[in-house]
């Protein structure tokens, strides 16, 4: 069973923080429809809801810890065919090509063209904070050991966004107790977790966890993957509720 599922479940103002990386838009790999939207639009309000949901099970003074990361616009993402008969999507012939064998689309769509950055870290936590959220902090997770993305005509992109968003004016954050993670830069190498990549490094998720609890309170991963957030949970005496494939 998903977040969508499971979190209704979960009773209000129990968890005092949640940590997670949800699927991204594109990212065919994993199950379930969360990532799989032919718009991103349509991605970032289906995961604005489930981060509704969240807002309601955080104590008053919980927060969200939420690792995303950007794509380019044509970039091959999963699309059915349902999208060749989007009124508005336009499509360049002269831009289309294949690479790796998977359709390079060059269609267009509202301003978003080909080669584009979709920003959709940001349209997120523009999404969360029409909501009632508070955007504390846009942390750049540098992540070490990266290979090169194979491009020529931009930077090779090697970090990811992991946004702090607040329930409230006032909240918890032991940054004070951990001055060596004050800095909104995190150097963390990537970690394979059994046999996967692209998965939560533990020390980029018990930075997030001593920073946002404090030893009893309870944490929360609706997209638990391949259970991180709970391990490290575990070895520093929080409580724990794992949503995903896992269980």
């Amino acid at each position: 069973m998903g977040a969508e599922d499971e979190l209704p479940k979960v009773a209000s103002a129990s968890v005092r923080c949640a940590i997670t990386s949800p699927p991204y838009w594109g990212a065919i790999r994993y199950p379930g429809t969360l990532g799989r939207e032919d718009d991103p639009a349509d991605y970032v309000e289906h995961l604005g809801e489930i981060c509704r949901e969240l807002k309601r099970i955080l104590t008053r003074d919980g927060t969200l810890w939420l690792n995303i990361g950007d794509v380019y616009w044509g970039d091959s993402p999963h699309r059915d065919r349902s999208w060749s008969r989007r009124r508005d999507a336009t499509w360049d012939r002269s831009l289309t090509r294949s690479r790796g064998g998977s359709r390079r689309s060059a269609r267009r769509l509202r301003d978003l063209k080909p080669k584009d950055l979709v920003l959709i870290p940001f349209e997120i936590a523009k999404r969360l904070r029409a909501d009632g959220w508070y955007v504390r902090a846009d942390i750049i997770w540098r992540r070490v050991g990266t290979a090169p993305e194979p491009v020529r005509d931009r930077p090779s992109k090697s970090f990811e966004h992991i946004w702090l968003f607040a329930q409230a004016r006032h909240y918890y954050a032991a940054f004070e107790a951990y001055p060596q993670w004050k800095s909104a830069v995190w150097d963390i190498p990537v970690q394979r977790r059994r046999g996967l990549t692209g998965t939560f490094p533990e020390e980029l998720v018990r930075r997030c966890l001593l920073l946002g609890t404090e030893p009893g309170d309870t944490v929360l991963d609706p997209f638990a993957g391949t259970g991180t957030v709970g391990d490290v949970a575990a070895a520093h005496g929080r409580k724990v509720i794992l949503i995903g494939d896992h269980a």
